[in-house]
This record gives C-alpha cells, structure tokens and sequence, in this order.
C-alpha cells in the first residue's frame, strides 16, 4: 500500500474526537520527534501504530504508544510540491 501522507506534505490536524482504528495521527513519541501513522488498535491508554508502507520498517510500529503523546488526528493532507507545480504552471499558461 502506498503511503497516504508523504515526507513534505502538508496536513491539518484536530485535536478534537475520539481516535480510532484506521485513523491517520501525529504523535509527539520521546525517541522519535513527531511521526504520522495509521491506527491499527486502540485501548483506553494506548494506540498501536502500522506505517502504511509496507516496504520500510519502523521501530514506533506494532508496540503500545501512550494516547498522551497524541498531537492529533490528520484531517486533511496536500502534497506541496504537486501543488506549487500547478500553480506555477497555470500562471505560466497565462
């Protein structure tokens, strides 16, 4: 599967609701900075983390993450590159 957030993206995060399986979340982990991860199980303390790309291996992955290093839920995500080279190429249509 390939990955639904890339290095360099732009997301939006909301700290508001209730997280669950599934989910995209910035989680603040002492070892690691902050990381983007989907939710792969959730108990009333902890969240279990998967990468979505399959082909890299990530140590904050399949073990127990407090909820309190969760920064937010992703709610939205561009790709800015993407869409800087859009915009650069409508202005230079015109």
């Amino acid at each position: 599967m390939l990955p639904c957030v890339a290095s360099g993206d732009l997301i939006i995060t909301t700290g508001f609701g209730q997280v669950a399986t599934g989910d995209i979340v910035v989680m603040a982990l002492p070892d690691y900075g902050r990381v983007v991860k989907r939710v792969r199980q959730v108990t009333k303390h902890w969240l279990e983390l998967a990468s979505d790309n399959r082909e890299t291996f990530s140590s904050c992955c399949g073990s127990r993450q407090p909820k309190t290093h969760l920064v937010g839920t992703v709610v939205f995500s561009v790709n800015l590159k993407r869409l800087l080279a859009r915009i650069k190429g409508s202005w230079s249509a015109n």
